[in-house]
């Protein structure tokens, strides 16, 4: 498998493999690390962070609870502490995985940790994606790190459904209330802090397109909706990642959220 480590920063890592981005943060006392993304990739991704630093991973933080970007975490068990929203915690521990520790350290809105003199800051965004996703802002670096929740120029997947209108709005909160400048996220390319003015766009512009298609007459998810929607969004979002094998997955998650579901 393909495996990639880009130096975001000074100390600042992405490491990347099978469409899945991790990113660490190297310290005098330590790593930082944000993601395991799964058992196949996390020794992988423990041999690229010991050829950078020989000091352990001190902490383990989960993006969200969802276990294809979290789990893996156990091989960093033996230094590390486990880090996520609260909303987490109960979910990664029904799982019982023993290769996905449960987070021992949780928050609510927002902490910070501190570690070799460097201090990172994690946000709750808000019900969207799941109702535990976090943001990481590295305030040295100016930059940040959050996964599903957000890509850069990417459509995203189907699961859009019941908190679209929550999660728009977490992306207008991170606009005008944090201050970064870089994005790494848990899939795709390296963005800025503008990906989320742009995300929050094409979600406005999906739910008009499918609108303007309900307007025409058009069934639901029918062939001739997603056509609609598809020719109303291509002229801005054609060159975006996956956005013909995505779209009419997106369409159907404009309806769930619609009717609550």
């Amino acid at each position: 498998m393909v495996q990639q480590l880009v130096q975001v920063a000074d100390d600042v890592y992405m490491f990347s493999m099978t469409q899945y981005n991790a990113m660490f943060i190297t310290t005098d006392e330590g790593v930082i690390l944000i993601d395991p993304i799964g058992p196949e990739r996390a020794p992988l991704l423990k041999a690229a962070i010991g050829a950078i630093t020989p000091l352990p991973v001190r902490y383990v933080i989960y993006a969200h609870d969802h276990a294809d970007h979290i789990s893996g975490g156990a091989i960093f068990a033996d230094t590390a502490e486990f880090v996520s929203q609260r909303n987490a915690v109960d979910k990664v521990a029904q799982r019982g995985d023993p290769l996905t520790p449960t987070p021992t350290i949780a928050f609510d809105d927002f902490m910070t940790l501190t570690l070799g003199g460097k201090t990172i800051e994690l946000y709750y965004v808000g019900l969207g994606h799941s109702d535990n996703n976090l943001l990481l802002v590295y305030p040295a670096q100016r930059l940040a790190f959050g996964a599903d929740f957000i890509e850069t120029q990417s459509v995203f997947t189907g699961q859009i459904g019941p908190w679209l209108g929550e999660w728009i709005e977490s992306f207008r909160w991170i606009e005008s209330s944090l201050d970064f400048d870089t994005l790494v996220a848990g899939h795709g390319i390296i963005g800025t802090k503008d990906s989320f003015r742009q995300a929050r766009e094409y979600f406005e512009s999906l739910m008009a397109a499918v609108t303007a298609a309900r307007t025409a007459g058009l069934e639901d998810n029918s062939p001739e909706m997603v056509a609609f929607v598809q020719a109303r969004l291509a002229p801005t979002y054609n060159d975006w990642a996956h956005f013909d094998e995505r779209i009419a997955a997106n369409v159907g998650g404009v309806i769930r959220y619609w009717e609550g579901i």
